[in-house]
């Protein structure tokens, strides 16, 4: 299998190529205060709610992203006390830019590795240079459509160097005009280093409990120390491992995590470094969030473990510097030739919070609502977001643990496989261009009779167990994120205002009816969270058929489950069949 890198390098090297190259054009007097200065230049947009002009608002996507990374070097200027010449200036850039609708769009599409050469200014550049960093667009439109979008018009910026910035200073990162800048400056003898993952493992990543991701760092120019970090800002902090799952006891068995069991808790972040992986013969440091290694080598192996479903971080590499009194020093992330400060865990380019590797949620904002199968009531949306559907729910599996039944029909053969709730659930991602809808019985028989509602309205329906919603009366399925209180995260909508609710399904000896949905309030006719509950007649084995006016064939009672869930989402009295352009969630 073809193999990629993903390197973060401590861009020295470039700058060593480059002073090299410098002598074939000049001869210079031996260097003083020589520094290299790195840094990378973000500049990235992405708008997901833009129409075009006409007044059919026909739906724009537009994305820009300029990404540049540059190793400049200086040093005193001998012709002129008091005054820098810069000896070298290289900058790598990357550019994908693009805004569309169905009639019209630009894209623009370009990379490239410019040489400035040595300048008085470190923003010089000649009209050749600025040709080599044009970023090529192209425009297409349908005949005869007259319509306005936004467009991208991207270009290659500059770095901003502050030349008060000392040598071994911390990185510097700011934003200015929407554009993110970092800039890092040290003496020219910094070690070089380099870590290595197969690319195509790393872009399938998709995070869940368990889950590791191995990088291998290297050494170049000889042994040193490294040190992983976490970055707290930008590794999330999720309640529960799912969208309607905390952890407990169970989590750890199911998971191969036991040796986490009393030291992981619920809030904790969701990606880690696993003691597991960590000797202490080679580890000096060893916590969650951050590794360094004991001793000098030139290449060692860091594995970040997922602990979420929707778990997101940020990990970043340092190398303990000779030239700075030993202290860490951050290097440059280069993502297939793209500069980045950082490895975000899972890859996810279009920055919703959401592993590109399913595509499926590929583009989505995490906060959207827009699920449009099937149609309804005409309203889009199940009440979850992108990101709760991604991150997914357990779901009933064999069983929900204790629960017992009697068998009444006798072409159903039923057994409880499941001795211990939460021990067979399974896990599903939900598809975000369909809705959904929860159902939860005690009853393993009536749980095999759901699936029919699903057949008769086209709804994604789950099965779920009481422990995969707050409980019976209350009936909210998205649990963690509502009851953590987090709608929002880096910004970014994850959750909506209100809660969905499930639907509980329970059988009863004697209703003087077949079934019946309750309503939380008189009058009110559904979605879910209107319905207390629904209660089907079910008649046990032992049962005398005289009080309960006969048992109801087996297709009587899938009729009455499809019919009283029917109401449960809203759906009136209107004959027997299901009108499936009525229900709401």
């Amino acid at each position: 299998m073809r193999r990629r890198a993903l390197r973060i390098a401590a861009a020295i090297a470039m700058a060593t190529m480059a002073a090299g190259d410098l002598t074939a054009q000049q001869t210079s007097p031996p260097s003083q205060n020589r520094r290299v200065w790195t840094g990378t230049i973000d500049d990235r947009e992405i708008l997901l709610n833009e129409y075009d002009s006409t007044p059919i608002r026909r739906p724009v996507r537009y994305s820009q992203n300029v990404q540049v990374s540059f190793t400049f070097v200086s040093e005193d200027d001998p012709a002129r006390a008091g005054f820098t010449r810069w000896v070298s200036r290289r900058l790598t850039w990357d550019a994908n830019a693009r805004s569309w609708s169905s009639i019209q769009g630009r894209e623009c599409i370009g990379q490239g590795t410019v040489d400035l050469g040595p300048a008085k200014a470190p923003d010089a550049t000649t009209p050749d240079q600025d040709a080599q960093m044009l970023i090529p667009c192209k425009d297409w439109d349908a005949p005869n459509v007259w319509s306005f979008i936004k467009v991208p018009n991207p270009k290659v910026r500059l770095p901003i160097i502050d030349m008060s910035m000392t040598n071994c200073e911390p990185t510097r990162r700011w934003s200015e005009g929407g554009v993110r800048y970092t800039l890092s400056v040290a003496g020219d003898a910094q070690a070089d280093a380099v870590v290595e993952i197969d690319y195509e493992t790393y872009a399938a990543f998709v995070p869940e409990p368990g889950r590791p991701l191995t990088f291998t760092a290297r050494s170049a120019s000889g042994p040193v120390r490294f040190r992983f970090e976490l970055d707290p800002a930008g590794t999330s902090r999720f309640p529960g491992y799912a969208t309607n799952a905390n952890v407990d006891d169970a989590f750890f068995t199911k998971y191969n995590l036991g040796n986490l069991r009393g030291q992981y808790a619920n809030r904790d972040p969701d990606f880690m470094f696993n003691p597991e992986h960590f000797g202490a013969s080679a580890w000096s440091r060893r916590e969650p969030g951050v590794v360094e290694t004991r001793r000098a080598e030139s290449a060692t192996v860091v594995t970040v473990t997922a602990m979420d479903f929707g778990a997101v971080g940020r990990l970043r590499a340092y190398v303990e510097s000779p030239d700075c009194d030993g202290s860490w020093q951050p290097v440059t992330v280069l993502v297939n030739g793209q500069p980045r400060e950082w490895i975000a865990i899972p890859l996810d380019e279009d920055d919703n919070l959401i592993a590109d590797a399913l595509e499926p949620y590929r583009g989505a904002g995490s906060g959207a609502d827009d699920d449009a199968k099937p149609d309804g009531n005409g309203m889009a949306g199940d009440g979850l977001t992108a990101f709760e559907e991604y991150r997914g729910f357990l779901v009933r599996g064999v069983g929900c643990g204790s629960e017992t039944t009697e068998t009444v029909y006798s072409d159903i053969v039923l057994q409880n496989q499941s001795q211990l709730a939460g021990w067979s659930d399974q896990h599903v991602r939900t598809a975000p261009d369909r809705k959904d809808l929860f159902v939860h019985t005690a009853d393993p028989e009536l749980a095999l009779l759901v699936p029919a509602f699903s057949a008769a309205t086209d709804l994604d329906v789950h099965v779920i167990c009481e422990s995969h919603y707050v409980d019976n009366d209350t009936r909210t399925v998205n649990v963690t994120l509502h009851g953590g209180n987090m709608r929002m995260w880096q910004g970014r909508s994850i959750a909506r205002d209100q809660p969905q609710h499930g639907i509980r399904l329970e059988p009863v000896d004697f209703l003087g009816i077949r079934g019946l949905a309750i309503p939380v309030t008189d009058g009110d006719m559904g979605p879910p969270r209107l319905t207390k509950t629904v209660q089907v007649i079910k008649p046990r084995p032992t049962s005398s058929s005289n009080a309960l006016r006969g048992r109801l064939e087996l297709p009587d009672l899938v009729h009455t489950i499809v019919h009283e869930l029917g109401h449960a989402v809203g759906i009136p009295h209107h004959g027997d069949s299901v009108d499936t352009t009525r229900w709401r969630l």
